[in-house]
């Protein structure tokens, strides 16, 4: 199992996004996105990726939580109020989650 994991190439997943999401820079159109989780000095964003763009960066929150998740490199959308959805990120680094304004 260690040599499993030590060999273990990370894939990020991808994000169909099907409503608009707000962002203080404008407006992130719908389509699909690469998730990546970038962890720095203690602080944990969450970036849409298109192609090499990184198109869009959510503060996140990191959690011991893997949301159910079956797999390790995942990526969940949830509507969780008016106009806001959860972002629940995991990788096998971190589990982070973020609340997106659409």
């Amino acid at each position: 199992e260690h040599d499993f994991l030590s060999n273990f190439v990370e894939q990020y997943p991808l994000l169909n996004l099907t409503v608009p999401i707000k962002t203080s820079a404008g407006e992130i159109p719908t389509g699909h996105y690469k998730v990546i989780g970038v962890k720095k000095n203690g602080k944990v964003t969450i970036n849409l990726c298109q192609a090499y763009d990184v198109v869009g960066k959510f503060p996140a929150i990191e959690t011991e939580d893997d949301f159910n998740s079956e797999e390790i490199n995942f990526v969940k959308i949830e509507p969780v109020a008016e106009n806001v959805l959860k972002l629940m990120y995991g990788s096998m680094k971190f589990n982070a989650y973020a609340y997106l304004t659409y």
